[in-house]
C-alpha cells in the first residue's frame, strides 16, 4: 500500500473534506495487473484535533517561558542584594601584595534586575 497524498475534497452542499488518498495494486497469479484500489480517508476531524492540540501546546509552552522569566528575575534581584551585601562588607580600595592598589567597582544593575 502507497500514500499517495492528503488532499481536499470540494462539495456543493456540505463543508469540505480533507481526504488522505492510498493506493495499492492488485495483481494476478501471473504478476499481471488486474485493477488498482484506491482508498479515500477522510481527516477532517484529526485536523481540528490537531489544530487543537497545537494551541494547547502553545499556551504550556508560554506558561513554561512565563514561570522561567520570573524565576531568572527573582534569581537577578537575589544576585543583586547578594552584591550589595558583599558591597557594605568590604572596603572599596585596597593594597594587595607590594604595594599594588585595586579597586573594586560595585555598579547597580536595577535596570536587569527591575
Amino acid at each position: 500500500t502507497d500514500f499517495v497524498g492528503t488532499f481536499r475534497l470540494e462539495r456543493k452542499d456540505t463543508v469540505s473534506a480533507i481526504v488522505d488518498v492510498y493506493s495499492n495494486v492488485i495483481e494476478d497469479d501471473d504478476g499481471k495487473l488486474c485493477f488498482r484500489l484506491v482508498a479515500l480517508v477522510d481527516v477532517s476531524a484529526h485536523d481540528d484535533a490537531e489544530k487543537l492540540s497545537i494551541e494547547e501546546r502553545i499556551r504550556e509552552k508560554d506558561t513554561l517561558l512565563r514561570e522561567l522569566q520570573h524565576r531568572v528575575k527573582n534569581n537577578l534581584q537575589m544576585m543583586r542584594s547578594l552584591t550589595e551585601n558583599a558591597k557594605a562588607q568590604f572596603d572599596v580600595t585596597s593594597t594587595v601584595g607590594e604595594g599594588t592598589k585595586v579597586t573594586i567597582i560595585f555598579k547597580r544593575s536595577a535596570a536587569v534586575a527591575g
